[in-house]
């Protein structure tokens, strides 16, 4: 199957795709390698793939912050924030890590 930039006859790289707001979408380089974004309606980046097959989701909270990431490689995590924006707890691939102002705690 040919890639974008191979359909167009495209010559000029790396060659790009964005969306009505400038944020890139598609790019591609000319060995053939792509990737893919999709952002969700406040403009954060919500997953993305690329010609190796690599994929990435992830999801914010009302004020713009991850609150989770997942890979194709079985990398997962989940945070939690406070209302000033610090990051007060963090889960990933099993382990936990509660945070306060002082120290941090390791489940």
């Amino acid at each position: 199957m040919k890639t974008i930039a191979q359909q167009l006859n495209i010559t000029d790289f790396p060659f790009e795709i964005r969306d009505r707001e400038e944020r890139l979408i598609y790019e591609e380089f000319d060995n053939g390698n792509w990737i893919k974004w999709q952002y969700d309606k406040e403009g954060n980046e919500v997953h993305s793939i690329d010609s190796d097959g690599y994929e990435v989701q992830r999801k914010y909270d009302k004020n713009g912050f991850e609150i989770y990431y997942k890979d194709s490689q079985g990398i997962e995590s989940e945070s939690k924030y406070d209302k000033n924006g610090n990051m007060t707890y963090w889960k990933s691939n099993g382990n936990v890590f509660t945070i306060n102002r002082n120290k941090t705690h390791t489940e």
